[in-house]
């Protein structure tokens, strides 16, 4: 029996590391929403207005979901992290969310309410 613990014990130490590459990925993959959800705000037509304000706030709830996963994987490493990559990281995410309650500000202050 102890020969199967440290036979589990050493393949949990030994796993792939893919994590940082999705995390990587997946902040890419946030700020290039976000960045296609500004273009699309501050190009899109006065008179497709609705149309424009629904494709940003999908675009930054898309964003949003995409970095709060990103978040989630690197606190769900099992290995202790660097503090430079966690104020990374960190950083990043705190950036995703108050550019996009910008990009929401812009559109709620454009909006004939």
């Amino acid at each position: 029996m102890p020969r199967l613990a440290t036979s589990l014990a050493a393949t949990t130490h030994t796993m792939p590391n893919f994590l940082p590459p999705v995390t990587r990925g997946l902040f890419v993959a946030a700020f290039l929403l976000l960045s296609i959800a500004a273009v699309l705000f501050f190009t899109g037509r006065h008179h497709l207005r609705v149309e424009v304000d629904a494709g940003v706030i999908i675009g930054v709830v898309a964003s949003l979901f995409f970095a709060t996963l990103g978040f989630t994987v690197m606190i769900y490493r099992w290995e202790r992290l660097r503090l430079m990559h966690i104020l990374c990281v960190a950083a990043s995410f705190l950036a995703d969310c108050i550019l996009s309650g910008l990009l929401l500000i812009f559109v709620m202050g454009n909006t004939k309410l």
